[in-house]
């Protein structure tokens, strides 16, 4: 991109013998620094990624919350009809159930905390 020079009425690009005359230099149309267009680049695909992280995150422990789930009802049913001779100490069951329910609850506030962050650090949310 050429620079045109505003103190001269021509609009002629700034070359040499302009640079070296004593007329002041004001600068029109001026590129943005192109480390300015890198960090900005940068900081946006910086953003992309832990947007990313934090989907695929959320993805897994959704997933994994469901398999516990249904791993822990079919063994409540395997207990409760003792399906193929299948017996559970009742500490043992009522430890997994405690564990799933814990795992739940962590889950629900780590989602509850990303989902309404604004809240949590006592500022009101822009509408």
């Amino acid at each position: 991109m050429q620079t045109r020079c505003a103190s001269d009425p021509q609009g002629t690009t700034l070359d040499r013998s302009a640079r070296e005359s004593n007329r002041p230099l004001v600068f029109e149309n001026l590129p943005p620094p192109r480390k300015r267009r890198r960090r900005r680049s940068a900081l946006r695909r910086r953003g992309e990624q832990i947007f990313n992280l934090r989907e695929r995150a959320f993805t897994y422990m959704i997933r994994a919350s469901t398999i516990a789930l249904v791993l822990i009802f079919i063994l409540i049913l395997l207990q409760g009809f003792h399906v193929w001779g299948f017996n559970l100490p009742v500490q043992l069951l009522y430890a997994l159930i405690a564990a799933t329910i814990g795992k739940l609850a962590a889950f629900i506030f780590y989602v509850m905390r990303f989902l309404f962050r604004a809240y949590s650090q006592g500022n009101q949310p822009k509408t």
